[in-house]
C-alpha cells in the first residue's frame, strides 16, 4: 500500500513539473512572438532637402517591431502631402518630427508681405523678456555662444534682420543651415547636453545676444545681453 501511494505521489509530482515546464515554454514562446511581431512603417527612397513635399513615390515599406523603443509613422496617408522640416536621408525611417503641414511659402515673406531674398526663410525665435524689450522691426540680431573658461566663440548667426515681432519672440531671416544650427542648439539645451566634455566648447557656455541698428559693422550695438545657456535663455520653458 505504501509503495503504491509513493508511486502515485511521484507520478503526480512528475506531471506537475511537466505542466509547469510546458507553461514556461508557452510563456517564452508568447514573449518571443511579441518581440518579433512586426508592423508596417515607411522610409524615404532618396535623400530630400528641407521643405520637400513628400509624395507617395518617395516612400517605401519597411517593417519594424511592434514593441519598439522608437517612434515612427505607420500611416502612409499622414505622410503624403506634408513637407520635410529638415533634410532627410535615403533609407531613413519617417519620424513625426521630420514633417510639417505648414507650407514653406509661409516662411518666404517678411511681416509686410515682401518676399525674402533667395535662400532665406523666416524663422521664429523665442527670446527672454529682457531681449524682447529691446528688439524692434528691421533691426538686426546676432547670436553667439562663448565658453566662459577658454573664451572660444562660435557665431550661430550674424546680423539677421528682425522681420516681425510676436508676443513670445520674433521672426528673423535665416538660411537653412542657420535654422538647422538653432534647432540643434534647442534640442541639446532641452535635453541637458549643452556641456560638451570633449569638443571645442567643453565647460559652461554662455549665450550672447547682440542687437544692432543695421548691417553696418562700424556702428556700435544697441544692446548686448550675455547670459548662461539655459532653457530660460532660449525661452524654451514656454514651449515656443
Amino acid at each position: 500500500m505504501k509503495l503504491t501511494r509513493s508511486i502515485s505521489v511521484a507520478r503526480t509530482v512528475r506531471w506537475v513539473l511537466v505542466l509547469l515546464a510546458l507553461a514556461a515554454i508557452i510563456v517564452a514562446v508568447y514573449l518571443w512572438m511579441q518581440q518579433v511581431k512586426l508592423e508596417k512603417a515607411w522610409r524615404y527612397k532618396s535623400s530630400f532637402p528641407t521643405f520637400h513635399k513628400v509624395g507617395a513615390g518617395d516612400l517605401e515599406e519597411f517593417y519594424v517591431p511592434v514593441n519598439r523603443k522608437f517612434d515612427v509613422v505607420t500611416n502612409k496617408d499622414s505622410i503624403v502631402g506634408k513637407w520635410t522640416s529638415h533634410p532627410v536621408g535615403a533609407g531613413e525611417l519617417v519620424h513625426p518630427s521630420q514633417l510639417t503641414g505648414t507650407s514653406p511659402d509661409r516662411f518666404r515673406f517678411d511681416g509686410s508681405g515682401e518676399p525674402l531674398p533667395e535662400g532665406m526663410y523666416g524663422y521664429h525665435l523665442s527670446a527672454p523678456e529682457v531681449v524682447l524689450g529691446k528688439v524692434r522691426h528691421n533691426e538686426y540680431l546676432s547670436l553667439s555662444m562663448v565658453n566662459r573658461v577658454g573664451r572660444e566663440l562660435i557665431v550661430l548667426f550674424d546680423k539677421a534682420r528682425i522681420m516681425e515681432k510676436t508676443e513670445g519672440g520674433f521672426f528673423i531671416a535665416l538660411t537653412m543651415d542657420q535654422i538647422a544650427a538653432m534647432e540643434g542648439l534647442k534640442e541639446e539645451v532641452a535635453s541637458g547636453d549643452d556641456d560638451d566634455e570633449e569638443g571645442m566648447f567643453a565647460g559652461p557656455l554662455r549665450l550672447v545676444w547682440t542687437i544692432t541698428q543695421d548691417a553696418n559693422p562700424d556702428l556700435p550695438p544697441l544692446a548686448v545681453f550675455n547670459m548662461d545657456l539655459t532653457e530660460d535663455a532660449l525661452a524654451l520653458q514656454e514651449g515656443q
